[in-house]
């Protein structure tokens, strides 16, 4: 609990509404990469082999150049995932 002279300090920043929220379904062989951001109202889904980082930071920055060049600032990716076989 804050003290008279502390701050509250958030622990966690607010969608701006130019985020982008990614979900990541792993399997063994493969991954299925879901997409939202403010830019459609449909999810964009990405499939990948599974441990592809590289293919899936891909996606985001692609994403991100979107929202970039439709005049979002400094867009963030929010990132969670399910881990199943």
């Amino acid at each position: 609990m804050p003290q008279e002279n502390e701050a509250a300090i958030p622990t966690h920043d607010q969608p701006t509404g130019s985020d982008i929220f990614v979900s990541v379904e792993m399997s063994r062989s493969k991954s299925v990469v879901g997409v939202h951001t403010r830019l459609a109202d449909k999810i964009a889904l990405h499939t990948m082999a599974c441990g592809e980082v590289d293919a899936l930071l891909a996606v985001i920055d692609r994403v991100r150049m979107k929202l970039v060049a439709s005049g979002s600032n400094a867009p963030a990716a929010m990132v969670c995932y399910e881990a199943g076989y």
